[in-house]
Parts: structure tokens; sequence; C-alpha cells
């Protein structure tokens, strides 16, 4: 899997669209009741590469005049044939009257804040990123300087401080660019990575105030305004700030350490730390190591018939087809083709992959992370954790797709249970409710957390159920089908692609689910 080629699902969220502005500003398209001279005020305003490249365009305009009008006579009038109004096109009367109207509008938008303060800040990267309705639309590599405001309504924005930190923001959030490049967060979550050189770097929020020490550490603002502050590297000292920013208690922060800042409140309360609450990189797959994982199969390629574990040097998956390997050169992933020529609900594939032992997975919680492509609506298994070594039982538990016969239609389904508890059977069952398509990727994380099971499809939350399944039995792995070739069921098979298989010891928060799926570009 490679996080540099384009997903089917991903779209196009930063187009720039200021020469179409500026394109209907000089053809009278567009005026002061207009939304887009508004957002045409808002970018010369606030970006200097926009201001002159406004500039360039109002000189090639006058030039354009000028040649029209070169060879008449002093006072006489410019007459050429009717046209449709388009940029560039008009002929003026003369070039004196367009440089002064280009000069008094850049004017006035300079006057107001063009280079009355320097930049303090920079967009060094941005994924997925939609701006809330009349907000202000950065761009990479933009500038910002004190007194700019951050309205993020969904995707992940990193700025580049002058002072050397650099700081991610998780939308929705809403923030305010400070002097020397501190921030005031007003909702939503960010996280930081501070430097030496740009200690003292400051995060304001409406009940505290964080002044970093060197560090790294996370910042969350609730609906309610309450500020939880999460430090994962160094110290920091928070302050709790009552309605008027006074500082009625502080507090010193160590690393693995949090506290939450009401407003209204006399005292900090410490809480629970929550590092996986943060997301601290934009690319894939340092975040997937982050979280990490025990098994990561990436299906880049196959070695002596085993699809190697990125993560370590057990739980290889062992592959019953070699040949299956597809997509580009630089993104591989595993397809699990029919056995005949025919895509249906009745075909099946004899590719499966097996992984001997996987430990006793059951008895603690854990994650299982996957990508998938499915090619027919039908019963298939995609993964069944099984009791070692009977890996031909139809105990298990499973996590599968469904088809029109079931009744749950199309959907994904999660199926944890055991028998090993005075010989009844135990068992929890979920289903997403979602109805799949072929032909389209779906991120899968299903979830055993504390008592609970959780089913996440595309980076949302679609189903959940109270769980006692607990077990200390060793477990093996079969992906791609229920049992292997020659069962009577094994039309459970898989069609379809596969791409990157996580097994993790822990529950995934929600942050780190929803980022994965953002931050991972599928082959098209």
């Amino acid at each position: 899997m490679s996080n540099s080629i384009q997903s089917d699902n991903r779209h196009d969220y930063d187009e720039d669209i200021l020469p179409h502005l500026i394109s209907s500003y000089f053809d009278d398209l567009i005026d002061e009741t207009d939304s887009e001279w508004a957002e045409l005020q808002s970018r010369l305003k606030s970006d200097k590469s926009a201001r002159s490249y406004y500039a360039e365009c109002a000189v090639m305009q006058a030039q354009v005049a000028w040649c029209f009008s070169n060879e008449l006579e002093a006072q006489s009038k410019v007459l050429l044939p009717p046209r449709k109004q388009k940029f560039f096109v008009y002929c003026l009367v003369g070039v004196p009257a367009l440089v002064v109207l280009s000069v008094a509008f850049l004017f006035t938008l300079s006057f107001e804040s063009a280079d009355t303060s320097q930049a303090v800040a920079q967009v060094a990267d941005m994924v997925k990123v939609t701006w809330e309705k009349d907000a202000s639309h950065w761009k990479r590599n933009q500038q910002f300087k004190a007194g700019d405001q951050v309205q993020l309504k969904q995707g992940y924005l990193e700025l580049e401080m002058t002072s050397g930190a650099r700081v991610i923001v998780e939308g929705p959030a809403s923030l305010e660019i400070l002097e020397e490049g501190n921030l005031r967060l007003y909702a939503g979550r960010l996280f930081a990575k501070v430097p030496p050189q740009a200690e003292g770097f400051t995060v304001i929020t409406p009940s505290a105030k964080t002044i970093d020490l060197g560090t790294e550490f996370g910042v969350y603002v609730n609906d309610a305004k309450t500020t939880d502050v999460h430090v994962m590297q160094g110290l920091v000292d928070s302050e709790l700030l009552n309605d008027s920013g006074e500082v009625l208690k502080s507090k010193r922060l160590v690393k693995n350490k949090a506290a939450q800042f009401r407003k209204g409140a006399t005292k900090i309360q410490e809480v629970p730390y929550r590092t996986e609450e943060f997301v601290k990189t934009l690319d894939y797959d340092k975040a997937v190591q982050a979280s990490s994982p025990m098994v990561q199969l990436k299906f880049d390629e196959i070695r002596n018939g085993l699809v190697p574990n990125q993560v370590g040097d057990q739980f290889h998956a062992r592959v019953s087809q070699a040949e299956n390997l597809s997509g580009q050169e630089i993104n591989r992933f595993l397809k699990f083709k029919p056995a005949g020529s025919e895509v249906n609900s009745r075909s099946a594939s004899d590719l499966f992959l097996s992984i001997e032992s996987i430990g006793k997975l059951f008895s603690g919680d854990f994650t299982f992370e996957l990508w998938v492509r499915p090619d027919a609506i039908k019963h298939a298994t995609l993964f069944r954790l099984y009791p070692r070594p009977d890996i031909d039982s139809h105990y298990g538990s499973v996590l599968e797709l469904m088809d029109c016969s079931a009744d749950n239609q199309n959907c994904f389904r999660f199926l944890l249970r055991n028998s090993d508890l005075n010989n009844v059977e135990v068992k929890a069952e979920i289903f997403s409710q979602h109805q799949y398509q072929t032909d389209r990727w779906y991120h899968l994380v299903s979830v055993r957390a504390s008592n609970r099971i959780l089913l996440y499809v595309n980076g949302v939350l679609l189903a959940e159920s109270p769980c006692n399944v607990r077990s200390n039995e060793e477990l093996g792995l079969i992906i791609g089908r229920h049992l292997p070739p020659g069962d009577n069921i094994s039309d459970r098979s898989f069609l379809g692609d596969m791409d990157e298989l996580l097994i993790y010891r822990r529950a995934l928060s929600e942050t780190e689910i929803r980022s994965h799926y953002n931050l991972y570009q599928t082959a098209p």
C-alpha cells in the first residue's frame, strides 16, 4: 500500500478559484453585494501572493487596452464591435483610468492589512479539508499574520509557526492566530510539537492557558468550552481562567499526564491521559505505526509463499496462491478471483491466507482493521478466528459480508463467540445496517473494547453491542474464506480486493480510526 496515489473516494478539496474571482471583478460581474466579492477581499487581505497575482492581472489588462488605443489620436474614443464580457477583452478609453482603479483597489486592501504585520505561521499541509461557510479558504504554503481566523469544518490542517512549533488541527475547529505565533483555540482539537527554540509557545482557550516548556501536547475544547490538556512529552504550565481571562489556578503537567479546565470551576481536575485522542502526523504509515499494531499485512509482496508481517518477526500469513497480487507497482493488493470465469453470488475462490497462531487474543481488548473492495454481493467471510488447531471446525468468530438472503441484507457482520464456558456458546453479534456495493473500497474496523464490540465503516461507528465473550484459548486466523477449500460451505469465500490488514492488541480510539481512514489513499 502506498500513500501517494489517488483514491476513488477522494475529492479535490483544494482547487484555487482566485483567477475566477479576479476575472469576475474586472468584468464587472461582481460587486459589494456578492459573496464572491467578499471572498476576493478576504483572499487579497490575507495572502500577499494573491495581491501580487492581482497586480500582474491589472498590468496585463492595461497592456491589452494600450494595444487597442496607442494608434488613435488623443481624446478620441476607442470603438470596437460588440462582444461578450470576458476577462482581458474589454477595450478601455484610456490606460490611466484602469491603472488608477487597480491601484486604488489594492491601496484600500493594503491600507487595512496587507503588510502592517509580519507572517507568524503558514500552512504546511492539509488533508481532506473543507471550510465553514463564509470562512477564509487557506491554501498550502499560505502565510498567516496575527489576527487571522481559521474555521475548519472537517479534515486536518498542519500549521508551521515561524518559531518552529508545528501544530495539527482536526476539524471541526475554530482558532485565531495570535502575536508571536501563539494560538487561541475556541473549539476543536489540536496537537502541538514544540522544539527547544520555540519554548514558550502558548495555546489559549475559553477556560485555560497552556504554556509550553519544550514538549508535545494536545488540547481539546468541547462545546461547553471545557478544556482538556494532555502532555505526551516534556512539561507544560496550564492555568485555569475565569470569564475575564484572569488566572484562578495553575498546574504543571508532566509526561503522560492530563488535566481538565472547566468554565466557572475553581479547581483543576486530573483526568485519564489519552494520547490516542490526538492526530500527531498526516503521514498514513507513521500514524499506523504510532497505533502499535501487532500485525500489518500490506500485500505489496509475497516471499516464499508468505505475506510478511511488516512490524515483527512472527505472524506472517501463509498464502495459498502467490500469483494474485494486483494493482499498481507502488500499491499492490490481494485479488481474490473466482475459480471460474463468472463473478456472482455462487462463485468461489480457492485463494486464502492463514496465520497458524496469533496467541490468546480474546483474553483482552483487540482491533481488526482492513480495506476491502467486493466484486460480488454474496455471503463471504473476510476473516475467521478459530481455536487451534481445529482450522476445519465451523466454530469461530468472523467479520463477514452478508448477501441478499440474510435478514440484514448486503451489510457487514461482526460476530464474536466462544464455547469454552461450560460448553455453552457465548456470543455477541452486530450488523452495520449499511448496504455495501461492488467495485468500491470500504474501510472496516471491528473492535473489542472492555465489555463492548463495535463496528466502524469508513471511519464512522455504525454498530455496537454489549459483549461478555472472553477466552484464554490460543487462536488461529484464516483470511478470505470461512474454511479451507473442499468444505461444504467453502462458497463463503470472498471475491474482490483486500489491502492493508492490521491487528492490534488493544481497542483503537475513534480518533485513530477516523484518521487512518482519512489519511489512507487506496488504489482506484
